[in-house]
């Protein structure tokens, strides 16, 4: 059992013996993933790596893509890569939702 297996079976054996149920987290701290036409992006405003948010593209077999952001205070950037690439982003600043643009179709909805 995998060190992912063994805290969820610990945390339904908690559960179980104490009665106690967890709490979610709130949706900033939550990690969001958006998957269209073959391209990934993700974003996460709690790393535990020190930055305030995390964001990660993968442009899978698409000619390039592209993951626009926008922060809680307006902002709207944009990062983008070729074909069958990836690239990480550490954030000074919350990130309030996200889109996928792949070459030849529209952008995504934000999520």
């Amino acid at each position: 059992m995998g060190l992912k297996g063994l805290v969820t079976a610990t945390a339904v054996v908690t559960t179980a013996l104490t009665g106690l149920t967890l709490a979610a987290q709130p949706a900033s701290a939550a990690q969001v993933v958006l998957d269209y036409q073959g391209a990934q992006g993700a974003f996460d405003n709690n790393p535990a790596n020190g930055a305030e948010s995390w964001l990660w593209l993968w442009s899978g077999s698409n000619f390039s893509a592209a993951l626009e952001y926008q922060y809680y205070n307006g902002p709207i950037y944009r990062m983008q890569i070729g074909s069958n690439a990836s690239a990480v982003r550490h954030l000074d600043s919350d990130i309030w939702r996200i889109r996928l643009c792949v070459w030849g179709h529209p952008c995504s909805p934000w999520t």
